[in-house]
């Protein structure tokens, strides 16, 4: 039996005055949920569903998965499931959700910092990617958070792998001993090297 094609749902959100608008729409057994921001397409994602029932229930654990990306009070929450996706070996999934949270968030510097490495993974803008990286560890070293220390190594790593992406071994070298230097038991960094 197949699936008729059909618009299921439009659903609004209003974000710092800025409507936000998620449609979905089911095309030949996938399900297409768009995000646009005043007429901008923020993100187009795929999944194949069985039914229009299964559509709907997609359409709204999306939406509010959108509305926790527009309040992000914490995200960290967004850091563990990119790198977890990462991980994976979910490159596309990852950076669909750096993207998305880097647009209602532009200076977040840990998504910033992943954006650069996928950006450099996956799309092969080099320059771009440390960019990137470089942007946000500067974001972040600007912050006044106590035991920030601890979170640098981070930073480093995800510049460190976009500079070895790049074929800049000796810059991602340096980076990797700055790793060490604050976690000197950094696996990650251990491995990278």
């Amino acid at each position: 039996m197949r699936i008729r094609d059909i618009n299921l749902l439009t659903t609004e959100l209003i974000y710092n005055g800025k409507t936000v608008r998620i449609t979905s729409s089911l095309e030949r057994g996938v399900l297409l949920i768009k995000t646009l921001c005043e007429g901008q397409l923020i993100s187009i994602r795929k999944k194949d569903v069985l039914s229009e029932e299964e559509a709907q229930v997609e359409h709204r654990r999306f939406v509010d998965e959108l509305k926790g990306i527009l309040t992000a009070d914490n995200p960290g929450v967004y850091v563990e499931r990119v790198t977890k996706l990462i991980k994976e070996r979910r490159l596309d999934d990852a950076l669909l959700i750096v993207r998305e949270v880097r647009f209602f968030h532009p200076e977040e510097p840990y998504i910033m910092s992943l954006d650069g490495y996928l950006t450099a993974l996956l799309e092969k803008k080099y320059r771009d990617g440390i960019n990137l990286c470089k942007e946000a560890l500067k974001i972040f070293s600007m912050t006044t958070a106590p035991g920030k220390e601890f979170f640098l190594p981070f930073f480093y790593l995800n510049l460190a792998r976009t500079y070895l992406i790049s074929g800049n071994k000796r810059s991602a070298v340096e980076n990797l001993f700055r790793v060490l230097k604050i976690d000197n038991e950094n696996h990650e960094a251990l491995k990278e090297l």
